[in-house]
């Protein structure tokens, strides 16, 4: 339930996790508005948590976009996470506006598969220069997410894959899964992937 809150002016807030679970039957204006007042109270945040829904509700808000820029401008670390299927043009589309961001963090909930509609925008000019992948467990679809990334992300120097608890302990499923993703061709030609 929506009630009246206060976000004015957090300038030493630099950590935030925004968790707001995705209610479909709530009013996009009164979204816009709570959001747009917490955001504007974040603006100073270098590490944020926030739902992948909530990335495409601000993508597709014009308010909310026409501020992006500039509550943003500190932000260095983002972690998104994933409850559904996401766009990938729809997280690129956030981080063009998000300049100074360094490192992107995609995560699922638990019993969630990272996967993407699209492919998202053929290249991606950002200051991005590393990319975590939480949960991933070695599926044709987070390949596929994979693939994507590095050719999207111009300046890449780092992809970091950690595996789901849930991935097998079969060492063989695993070995083909680190040398599919080792041979996907790159943006970036000095990308280094690490497995955890």
């Amino acid at each position: 339930m929506f009630g009246d809150y206060s976000f004015e002016n957090l300038p030493a807030l630099v950590n935030a996790d925004i968790y707001i679970e995705q209610n479909v039957g709530l009013n996009e204006n009164l979204i816009d508005g709570y959001v747009t007042l917490v955001l504007t109270a974040f603006y100073n945040v270098k590490k944020l948590t926030i739902p992948h829904w909530l990335v495409k509700s601000i993508i597709h808000s014009p308010s909310m976009l026409e501020i992006l820029p500039n509550i943003f401008y500190n932000l260095r670390r983002m972690k998104i996470v994933w409850t559904t299927i996401t766009s990938m043009g729809t997280i690129t589309s956030f981080l063009e506006r998000v300049p100074h961001l360094e490192t992107l963090v995609l995560s699922t909930r638990q019993g969630m598969r990272l996967h993407a509609t699209d492919e998202g925008n053929d290249r991606t000019n950002s200051n991005l220069k590393t990319i975590k992948i939480f949960r991933t467990e070695g599926s044709e679809d987070e390949i596929k997410l994979l693939e994507s990334i590095l050719k999207m992300f111009i300046g890449l120097k780092q992809l970091i894959i950690k595996t789901s608890n849930s991935f097998p302990e079969d060492r063989t499923k695993m070995a083909i899964f680190q040398e599919k993703v080792s041979k996907l061709p790159g943006a970036s030609s000095s990308v280094r992937i690490s497995f955890h």
